[in-house]
């Protein structure tokens, strides 16, 4: 609706401010006619230093000569600062609002217009990081707002005296949030009129357009089932309505009609009266456009000039100016339109996108180029939120859309650079990557994988080199592929993996390393297991004395499966260690000191599978997820005591001295693993594939903690019966791990030591906290202090003890009380699982497979034994000795314990 605004004010500027400095016991001294003289208020003055006077317009200057800013002297004095321009009055109660809500500032946002609160200078507004922008200033009320629109227009006409505007509101369910201030200039002036757009803002009114989608004019009418007939401009929209049609129009005019929210016309019949100009015809074919797509039946563009009688509309010409200078009844009017409309086409959706006004076909944008070179260069996806491209034809590789310096961003960038001879703006860069990260959430949801995969029963092996290539490792072998079937994540980190070849033994990789038979065995099942996806991994410890080669065999070990350009520092809390986890399939840790609660805690939901989650980067609620499992290896000298969560998921390797005679340099060292690596791979992916034949055949009766990595290691024996058992020694390491988790925890040595003295106990827990609650005070200041506490400590360290031959249970005794008890004896016999059993199955016939074929090539493929990589005298056979293999005699401990009770009090790494 059109209404006029007048701008008349109660009280002057200057009758405001005088009246306020003479309230502070300062008031004006005149000079002349119309400058005044005051003692500034806003800093001490025994002088006069304010300059008052006020300008053509009655606006207050003020002028202090020893450098107060203007906003200053305002708020000292107790005003706002828009109380230094004529249209300024006091804010209603409801802040200009028709919903009648009151708004309440805070005290850093005091009411626009208040007299009793100052008004604050404009804000700078962050849009996104090293961008800012001016707010724009707001008014008190859309009256306002009118007023310093008519200003405005004043000083750009260079007009003697304000205009007074026709304002057209714009209203969604009843309420004010838009008005379009339309200005008739006087016939001297360049142009015929002005338009200002006013929005309705948190603190008031701002001019300046809403932001988009806007409301169509007055579309809270448009409820009818009737033709809705669009015209360029509100006067043209209520001329239609003074007709009795529902005419609307877009905020606006012609150049912002995509800005609109069409969906009113949905299921509408539409019918656009344009203008005579050139401009008049864009609006109507964008119009006629944007309501197809927002579902209107038809659309219809009408040209009120091809109508015999309405010939001569002058050029610019629109509908409210040949209803106004026509003397014709309203049925009359409404019949001349109804027979364009019967003579008019429906528009095509599609049939004028694009044109220009002229009728021309409008060139693309540099966006629009951009979104069309990228769909012809690469395929989008997403993963759990994550968008990402791939090269049509290259590598199976997912690109990142994400940060300024993106690979796809610079890519694209390039790409376009090339096809044009010209560089695209961050603007367009900006809108393209905006609308394909659009159409790549719209795809059904992809998984993206980092360094090995499952696919259609194999595993897949990213060698991370430029040209994509994969292994594929089946139970019948291992190939290699041009390009990946699954889609891979790399990294910075990411480094390339030595192209794998046939021939080699995994054993030659030992005399790098300072190992024993055992250990090595243990080595050997850890790095096949890590090629093997989608399993808890235990997490490899690589410990010994000083110059023993831990660094180096960390490097040396990840480097067959997962190469890093670095490795890890110690993380200092989870957000850390968490983008580290993300970052590769290997993480390696090198030189830790000591393992905290908290990070003990997220290791081992690192190897089992963990999550973490966070909120996004400049924004209030989207959340950024970042999900992982992973391989973990660590160095240290010494790491303390382990946890008993981290301790049953632990793989303890201690790594033997090394002699000054057997002592090699770094260079030496890397340039014979450089000349090994390719041979070493592919001999450790021939281990993978015969371990594979025998894998899914496993049967573990009594599965361990680990119990997929105790398949594994069940698995490579039985496929190399000749070699020292990798199960047998994981499982005996469980029990000096329990040592070192008892030796290192106060509650668990003192049952251990319990239990030695008195052979058991049976009782509460009180009675317990006294019987082993030790003497020294120290000890005393860390033991649990309550029974509850020691109650929950003891079952932390109750699988330990377990191990050990402790057995700790949490009874109720019978009768009315149910008293709770916990006993607390030796075990009766042996409590560790018996060994897994692997079906017969025929031996693999080692003299079948092709030696000197390379994988890749004729001759060689998954569905054939692959090359063992090994020795031809192998013994395949699928079954060990009736020996049994739980016996803690029949095999010696790395640690050179000889019984249960000295592997308790035995320490790791000595």
């Amino acid at each position: 609706m059109a209404r006029q605004i007048s701008g008349d004010a109660t009280t002057t500027p200057f009758e405001r401010f005088e009246a306020a400095m003479r309230g502070l016991g300062r008031p004006l001294q005149q000079v002349s006619r119309g400058n005044y003289i005051a003692r500034c208020p806003a800093h001490d003055d025994e002088r006069p230093s304010l300059s008052v006077a006020v300008n053509d317009n009655s606006t207050l200057l003020l002028t202090c000569f020893a450098g107060c800013p203007f906003d200053r002297i305002m708020l000292s004095v107790g005003l706002p600062i828009q109380s230094a321009f004529p249209d300024y009055h006091e804010r209603p109660a409801n802040n200009g609002r028709t919903d009648g809500a009151s708004v309440v500032s805070s005290p850093e946002t005091p009411n626009v217009g208040s007299d009793t609160a100052p008004v604050p200078a404009p804000k700078r507004v962050v849009d996104e990081p090293g961008n800012t922008r001016r707010r724009p200033t707001q008014y008190p009320s859309l009256e306002a707002g009118a007023r310093a629109a008519s200003r405005l227009v004043q000083r750009a006409n260079k007009l003697s005296e304000p205009v007074t505007p026709t304002v057209f509101e714009y209203a969604l369910a009843g309420e004010i949030i838009a008005a379009s201030l339309r200005f008739d200039l006087p016939a001297d002036c360049a142009r015929s009129k002005d338009v200002r757009p006013l929005s309705c803002a948190e603190d008031g009114w701002m001019i300046a357009a809403p932001p988009a989608p806007r409301p169509l004019y007055r579309v809270d009418e448009l409820v009818d089932d009737e033709p809705i007939y669009v015209a360029e401009g509100e006067p043209c929209a209520d001329a239609l309505r003074r007709l009795g049609l529902l005419g609307t129009t877009s905020f606006g005019g012609s150049k912002a009609p995509h800005q609109s929210d069409w969906s009113p016309t949905a299921g509408r019949v539409v019918i656009i009266i344009v203008d005579r100009d050139s401009a008049g015809e864009a609006y109507g074919a964008k119009v006629a456009q944007l309501a197809l797509e927002a579902g209107a039946r038809r659309a219809f563009i009408i040209r009120p000039w091809e109508h015999p009688a309405w010939t001569d509309l002058a050029e610019s010409g629109d509908i409210a100016d040949l209803l106004e200078r026509q003397n014709e009844t309203i049925e009359t009017t409404q019949a001349k339109l109804a027979e364009l409309v019967a003579r008019a086409r429906p528009v095509e959706q599609g049939a004028v996108e694009g044109d220009d006004s002229d009728g021309k076909k409008k060139p693309p944008t540099t966006a629009q180029q951009l979104v069309k070179l990228a769909s012809s260069l690469y395929t989008f996806g997403n993963c759990r939120g994550e968008v990402f491209a791939i090269v049509r034809g290259g590598p199976n590789v997912a690109i990142g859309f994400k940060g300024s310096q993106s690979e796809l961003r610079s890519a694209l960038s390039y790409e376009y650079l090339k096809a044009t001879d010209k560089v695209p703006n961050s603007s367009a860069l900006g809108d393209a990557l905006s609308a394909l990260a659009g159409a790549a959430q719209c795809v059904e949801p992809t998984e993206i994988h980092t360094r090995v995969a499952w696919h259609d029963g194999r595993i897949v092996v990213d060698l991370g080199d430029k040209t994509g290539r994969a292994v594929i490792v089946g139970s019948g072998g291992w190939s290699i592929v041009d390009r990946s079937p699954v889609t891979f994540k790399r990294t910075a980190l990411t480094k390339a993996l030595p192209v794998p070849t046939v021939g080699g033994n995994v054993n030659q990789l030992r005399e790098l390393l300072n190992v024993n038979d055992t250990t090595w065995r243990l080595i050997v099942g850890w790095m096949v297991a890590a090629l093997v996806p989608d399993i808890a991994h235990p997490v490899l410890m690589l410990g010994g004395e000083q110059g023993t080669g831990k660094t180096t065999a960390a490097t040396l070990i990840a480097g067959l499966i997962d190469p890093s350009n670095a490795t890890h520092p110690q993380p200092k809390d989870p957000e850390s260690w968490a983008i580290a986890a993300a970052g590769s399939w290997i993480i390696v840790v090198d030189n830790i000191s000591s393992i905290p609660a908290w990070w003990s805690d997220a290791v081992c939901k690192t190897v089992t599978g963990d999550g973490w989650i966070r909120r996004t980067l400049y924004t209030n609620s989207e959340l950024t997820v970042l999900s992982f499992r992973r391989c973990v290896v660590l160095t240290s000298i010494d790491a303390g005591s382990f946890r008993g969560d981290l301790a049953d998921r632990m793989l303890l390797v201690d790594l033997e001295t090394i002699g000054d005679e057997r002592r090699r340099g770094e260079r030496e060292l890397r340039e014979r693993y450089a000349e090994l690596a390719p041979a070493l791979f592919g001999a450790l992916l021939d281990l993978l594939a015969r371990m594979l034949t025998k894998y899914h055949d496993v049967t573990l009766e009594h599965a361990p903690r680990m119990a997929d990595f105790a398949r594994v290691l069940a698995a490579l024996d039985a496929v190399s019966p000749n070699e020292p058992s990798a199960l047998e020694a994981y499982l005996q390491q469980r029990d000096r791990i329990a040592g070192d988790v008892v030796a290192g925890d106060l509650v668990a040595t003192a049952i251990a030591d319990l239990v030695e003295r008195e052979g058991g106990f049976d009782g509460s827990a009180t009675e317990l906290l006294e019987r082993v609650r030790p003497r020294a005070e120290q000890s005393q200041r860390r033991f649990p202090q309550s029974a509850s506490t020691l109650g929950s400590a003891i079952k932390r360290v109750a699988p330990a003890l377990k191990r050990l031959g402790i057995l700790v249970e949490h009874v109720r005794t019978a009768g009315g009380n149910r008293a709770r008890r916990i006993v607390i004896r030796k075990a009766l016999g042996d409590s560790r699982p018996p060994s897994p059993t692997v079906p017969d199955q025929p031996a693999l016939d080692i003299s079948e497979v092709d030696r000197g074929t390379a994988p890749g090539q004729p001759g060689y493929s998954a569905g054939r034994p692959c090359p063992a990589g090994e020795s031809a005298g192998a013994d395949e056979s699928l079954l060990r000795d009736g020996r049994d293999s739980r016996d803690t005699d029949s095999l010696p401990l790395s640690d050179g314990c000889s019984n249960t009770a000295d592997r308790r009090t035995s320490r790791r790494g000595t």
